[in-house]
C-alpha cells in the first residue's frame, strides 16, 4: 500500500493472522462438539437393546416378551434415529453454510495479505 509504513502493514498482517485463528479455532470447536453428538447417539442404542435382552422372567413369557420389547425397542429407536438425522441433516446444512462464509473470509483475507506484500 501506498504511504502506508511496514509496521502498519505488520500491524495489519497480524490483526488478519488473528482474526484466522480464531475463525479456525471456532470451526474446530463446532466440528468437535457435532462429532461428539454423532458418537454419543450410537452406543444409548446399544444399551436400550441389551437392557432389553437382560430381562429374566418364565422363559415362555420371556420370550414372548423379550421379542415384544426388542421390537419396541428398535421402533423407538428407528424413530428416534430418523428424528436425530433429520436434526443432524439441519445442522450439516448449517455448518456447511457457516464454512462457506469461513472460506470465502479465508480468500478476501489471502487475497488481503498478497496486497499487503505486493504493495
Amino acid at each position: 500500500m501506498f504511504g502506508v509504513s511496514n509496521s502498519q502493514q505488520d500491524e495489519s498482517l497480524v490483526a488478519v493472522i488473528d482474526a484466522m485463528r480464531r475463525e479456525v479455532s471456532v470451526s474446530v470447536s463446532v466440528l468437535k462438539s457435532f462429532l461428539e453428538f454423532l458418537s454419543g447417539r450410537q452406543s444409548n442404542i446399544k444399551t436400550k437393546l441389551t437392557s432389553v435382552l437382560m430381562k429374566k422372567k418364565d422363559l415362555r413369557e420371556e420370550t414372548k416378551n423379550e421379542l415384544e420389547s426388542l421390537d419396541s425397542a428398535i421402533c423407538c429407536s428407528r424413530d428416534d434415529l430418523q428424528n436425530k438425522l433429520e436434526e443432524v441433516e439441519l445442522s450439516i446444512d448449517g455448518f456447511e453454510k457457516h464454512l462457506e462464509g469461513l472460506f470465502r473470509r479465508l480468500i478476501r483475507i489471502r487475497a488481503s495479505i498478497l496486497n499487503i506484500i505486493s504493495h
